[in-house]
């Protein structure tokens, strides 16, 4: 037995250890059939079989093992790593939000029945921003919903989906209405708009509102304040129909010249009648916004003007602008007093839709017609002195503001009147003393030639024909007389001028032979009528006793 026993060998048997050839457990596996081959639907055993095939024949290469030390290198690396960690505290640190949120919302639900438990295990965000017990539950059993029911609820539901329908058609029925009838607008504003452009209308966009466009209504050369009241916008209304300013528009207004004698209008100056209720075309407003502002100018500049001129006793009452026409006594060249003036020129701004006296079918219509409508060119004459002055070489800059000067429209209109005034005085004068000398046998004539613009000479000047027709009522205005006697020849020359130096009419006197050349030196001036006429009664009357004693 104890050979047996010495002879038995003990062994330890053990299975053989295998290389680690990769991951053995089902997740690691799970997971590389993942990343290789996506999810488990995608792998079939057919597929499998094709690709072993594949592989057998060589058509496959198998780069397995490459991808795999790729795979590990990039693992590997510090970069990766990194990644790796970052990626991880986001899954965890989205993780633990939605735990908290959850945690939070059982909280709130628990916090109606259990407050003491529920508000235990809320955060002190939760807390802070909603009181506990707000949220609650309840179970309801389901209900099992019957054949009528359903059939009620799809009624129901028909009838919401057709009267939604319907309301849409109704939307879409308003929204094509309104679109026509802004088509039909626009097309009348626009149509309106092309009709001023073709009448010439300057038209041009509203400087403070790019998306409006203006009018221009006035000229560019007035007065500041009217002006900036010359563009007027063109906006519409309801119907496409093109509004202006209401203030120029509705209540257009005029200048009215009248002439009184002795407390009696005896000549007035027509005005256009307006009908303002009646729907007018846009280019018979435009037209009317355009006079009425022109209007208002020329009486605002005459106003301003008549305080500068009280000394020529023009006065201004109730609005009214009295400017004294005739006087009895011409033998000065300014009135003694407003109360001598026989003749006034009364002139006010009125409006055209009021009911105004009917001075029609006067004596003097005509001549009041003809002094408005002097006023007028006046003023148009003053916007292109401005135009003149404006395209000069401007002054020197200085500290003191310079006002822009007066328009002279009064001053001219005394000016023609007391200068007509004199050239009666004047031609009743010579008339007189000619028909006085022949009936008592002694010759005399004489001959009268008013002056004026030579148009001739004016057409070859840089200005135009009308500027300088103008331009030469607003200077002095000269007219000369001769007269003829035996005894001398006499020449006598009228300047009257509202300005410096003589400040109204001035009468000259000289001796001239027959052919009208001036003889010596004795050539005199007279500052008024009266003494124009006692001076040739010395020299031509005196001379009419010596015929008659010689017969």
């Amino acid at each position: 037995m104890n050979t047996t026993e010495s002879s038995t060998i003990q062994l330890s048997l053990r299975p053989a250890i295998a290389e680690n050839n990769g991951a053995h457990t089902l997740a690691e596996q799970i997971w590389r059939i993942n990343a290789e081959r996506g999810h488990f639907r995608s792998v079939t055993e057919e597929g499998l079989r094709r690709e072993i095939e594949a592989q057998e024949a060589g058509l496959v290469e198998t780069t397995e093992e490459n991808d795999k030390e790729e795979e590990e290198d990039k693992v590997h690396t510090r970069e990766g790593l990194a990644a790796a960690r970052l990626e991880l505290i986001r899954y965890v640190g989205q993780a633990y939000q939605e735990a908290a949120m959850a945690l939070d919302m059982i909280s709130l639900l628990l916090s109606k029945d259990a407050p003491a438990q529920g508000t235990q295990s809320m955060s002190p965000a939760l807390k802070s921003l909603v009181p506990p017990g707000t949220i609650h539950y309840e179970k309801w059993p389901p209900t099992q919903r019957t054949n009528a029911e359903l059939r009620n609820e799809d009624v129901v539901t028909k009838g919401w989906k057709m009267q939604s329908l319907n309301a849409a058609a109704d939307s879409l029925l308003v929204g094509a209405a309104r679109l026509e009838k802004e088509v039909k607008k626009e097309t009348k504003y626009w149509e309106q708009v092309l009709s001023l452009s073709r009448e010439g209308w300057a038209i041009r966009r509203v400087p403070q509102q790019k998306n409006v466009l203006g009018v221009q209504i006035g000229c560019v050369d007035a007065a500041p304040r009217f002006k900036s009241r010359g563009f007027s916008a063109l906006r519409s209304n309801d119907e496409g129909d093109i509004i202006l300013d209401e203030a120029l528009t509705q209540r257009p207004e005029a200048i009215r010249v009248r002439i009184r004698h002795q407390d009696k209008i005896i000549g007035s100056s027509r005005l256009a009648a307006i009908d303002t209720k009646a729907q007018a075309p846009v280019e018979e407003l435009v037209h009317r916004a355009r006079d009425t502002l022109f209007e208002q100018e020329l009486y605002q500049e005459m106003i301003l003007e008549a305080r500068q001129l009280h000394g020529y006793y023009i006065e201004t009452r109730d609005g009214v602008i009295n400017v004294p026409a005739k006087s009895p006594k011409a033998s000065n060249t300014i009135p003694d007093g407003s109360k001598e003036v026989t003749e006034h020129i009364l002139i006010d701004k009125v409006y055209l839709d009021e009911t105004l006296d009917d001075y029609d079918g006067h004596t003097q219509d005509a001549f009041a017609e003809r002094v408005a409508l002097a006023l007028r060119v006046l003023l148009a004459h003053g916007y292109r002195q401005r135009l003149h002055l404006r395209s000069q070489v401007p002054p020197p800059m200085t500290d003191k503001e310079r006002k822009p000067p007066v328009t002279a429209i009064l001053r001219p209109l005394l000016t023609v009147l007391q200068h007509w005034r004199d050239v009666g005085l004047l031609r009743e004068y010579l008339k007189t003393t000619c028909t006085a000398r022949k009936e008592a046998g002694a010759e005399a004539s004489f001959t009268l030639r008013a002056g004026g613009p030579n148009l001739a000479a004016m057409e070859s000047e840089a200005q135009s024909t009308a500027d300088a027709v103008v331009g030469s009522i607003t200077g002095p205005l000269e007219t000369e007389a001769t007269l003829r006697v035996p005894e001398q020849n006499f020449k006598i020359t009228l300047r009257t001028y509202l300005g410096p130096p003589s400040f109204g009419s001035e009468f000259r006197i000289s001796a001239v032979g027959e052919s009208g050349a001036a003889k010596g030196k004795g050539d005199r001036s007279f500052e008024n009528f009266g003494k124009l006429e006692r001076f040739l009664d010395s020299r031509v009357k005196g001379a009419i006793s010596a015929p008659r004693q010689e017969e």
